[in-house]
């Protein structure tokens, strides 16, 4: 049953977002609030609550940090230095921002390192002692791929830089949580990275 449930998330995972909030009323779905309240549920029905909590103390904070430091500087000489992955640009509305630095953030960190990264945890029997167990390439692959929504599910050169970077985007958010325990530090580092981007839209044209 687990496995099934984990196939449904798991396909539903790579347009689940845009799905929700295209057929939401008015605000609920331009602010992508509609899928933050769906990805929450799901997470919650799943199992995957004791990820909402605060990091513990005990978690491994130097070898959690220096991923978190890394991946936010290389994102920053990426996007600074090398003019490189800039996805916010040619976002004209209130609620791309919004979406983009909040509400669908969020949405993603729930569904990826919430109920996909729970699933994929049980349903594969993931050693917690593996530091990238299948767990973590189960969430970062689906994460990834995901991204084609927003390119129509064509395939194009720019989507495939953009997976070419999610991916280990996505291995690096969920070894935080799987680090942690917790959905918070990937998602302070997710919103680091996605703030470097409007960054660079708004004073590197």
């Amino acid at each position: 049953m687990r496995k099934l449930l984990f196939a449904a998330v798991a396909l539903l995972s790579l347009d689940l977002l845009s799905l929700v909030d295209e057929h939401a009323p008015g605000f609920l779905g331009h602010y992508r609030i509609a899928s933050l309240a769906v990805c929450f549920a799901l997470n919650l029905v799943v199992g995957g609550g004791r990820a909402l909590r605060p990091p513990p103390r005990d978690a491994p904070w130097r070898i959690v940090l220096a991923v978190a430091g890394l991946w936010t500087l290389g994102t920053a000489v990426a996007a600074l230095g090398f003019r490189v992955w800039t996805p916010a640009l040619g976002f004209h509305r209130a609620a791309d921002w919004v979406a983009f630095l909040g509400t669908g953030l969020l949405g993603e960190e729930l569904l990826f390192r919430g109920a996909v990264f729970h699933l994929a945890a049980d349903v594969f029997h993931d050693d917690p002692a593996r530091r990238l167990g299948p767990a973590v390439w189960a969430s970062a692959v689906l994460f990834a791929l995901a991204h084609a929504q927003y390119h129509a599910f064509r395939v194009t050169g720019a989507l495939v830089v953009q997976v070419l970077y999610t991916v280990p985007m996505g291995l690096a958010f969920a070894f935080l949580r799987k680090q942690t325990r917790s959905i918070w530090p990937s998602t302070a580092v997710h919103v680091a990275c996605n703030a470097l981007s409007v960054l660079r839209a708004a004073f590197m044209p």
